[in-house]
């Protein structure tokens, strides 16, 4: 699914006031990270 560039813009205005519960580094999706986001989720 391909969307148009007013899509994303409309996505990325409603991410911005979210609150983010877990933040992926530079190293990106690690074991650490996918527990975390495991245990953030189930809370």
């Amino acid at each position: 699914m391909k969307l148009t560039n007013n899509q994303k813009k409309f996505l990325r205005a409603r991410g911005h006031t979210l609150k983010s519960i877990v933040m992926v580094g530079q190293h990106g999706l690690s074991e650490a990270v996918l527990a975390e986001l495991e245990s953030t989720m189930t809370k």
